[in-house]
């Protein structure tokens, strides 16, 4: 029996790995498995197995699993900052957006906002103030949620003040630089980035967005180069490869073919009567990052 315990709680375990390994459908078969065996599934276990079911856009499965584990926590859990109420919420938050649950979602980010505490807190005997780093990443969560929710307006107003507030953090550059270009402002969002990547050179996640910005900004040939390295680093992360397919449909031949047809009725004098129109436009794969060949060809009876 101690043995049999021992492989059930591995088997548990193996879930967590799995997951971030990123070898999501394992991690969901195995959790899957498990509830069929009837096994305990603790909270962070259920986690890893939500964590998944998100990054496979299941959120309405990732949703139902995340409350699962939410259940599940202890009334010290609950209040425990360093424990797993916060992530758990988190996801939730993501499978609710995901689920296009957006009053829900709101509602989930409020609840973090609300136990993150002030900007600033007092510390030791003379209760000098220190930031607090909860508040400002939650607060960044608000904005990225609504960012995702196609509320990028709201989003800035949310974030703006934060980069004015910390201009040298580059995590928050980069995420201002993504909101920035969802609203339209390339130049602004290419600035932001290229001031998060002077402050951090090695983040893997920021170059990579650096990539984004150089196609945005049609700077193709140094989008190309800035890529090529991330692609050995990181060639199988799903960012990566989405990253690649938008560069090469930006560089390469694009064919476009359009068919419509009319049927008109009545005694118009000048009415165009029946008929159908077809088009043909081709391009060229881009010339030095910057030129392509076009050619159009259309046809209307």
């Amino acid at each position: 029996p101690l043995q049999e315990g021992r492989i059930a709680r591995l088997e548990r375990d193996r879930v967590v790995p799995l997951r971030h390994r990123e070898r999501r459908q394992e991690a969901v078969h195995q959790a899957g498995r498990l509830r069929a065996a009837g096994g305990a599934m603790p909270a962070f276990v259920l986690e890893a197995e939500a964590d998944s079911l998100l990054a496979l856009r299941r959120p309405l499965d990732a949703r139902r699993v995340y409350e699962e584990a939410l259940g599940m926590l202890t009334p010290d859990e609950r209040v425990d900052e360093e424990g797993p109420w916060r992530s758990l919420m988190t996801g939730l938050a993501y499978a609710q957006e995901e689920g296009e649950d957006f009053a829900a979602a709101f509602a989930t980010v409020d609840a973090l906002i609300e136990r993150a505490g002030p900007p600033w807190l007092g510390e030791g005997t003379l209760q000098t103030p220190r930031p607090n780093d909860l508040w400002l990443g939650t607060q960044a969560f608000d904005a990225a949620m609504h960012s995702y929710a196609d509320m990028p307006a709201a989003a800035w107003e949310r974030i703006g003040p934060l980069v004015r507030g910390a201009p040298a953090l580059p995590w928050l550059r980069a995420q201002a630089a993504d909101i920035g270009a969802q609203r339209g402002w390339v130049p602004l969002a290419g600035q932001d980035i290229d001031i998060a990547a002077a402050l951090a050179p090695e983040d893997f996640g920021i170059r990579l967005s650096q990539v984004d910005s150089d196609i945005r900004r049609h700077r193709l040939l140094r989008a190309d180069e800035r890529l090529a390295p991330l692609v050995e680093q990181g060639g199988d992360l799903p960012r990566v490869q989405q990253v690649k397919r938008e560069l090469d449909a930006a560089m390469g031949p694009s064919v476009r073919f359009e068919l419509g047809g009319r049927d008109t009725s009545g005694q118009a004098v000048r009415g165009p009567g029946n008929g159908a129109d077809a088009s043909l436009e081709v391009e060229s794969a881009t010339l030095a990052g910057t030129w392509r060949l076009i050619g159009f060809a259309d046809r209307s009876t």
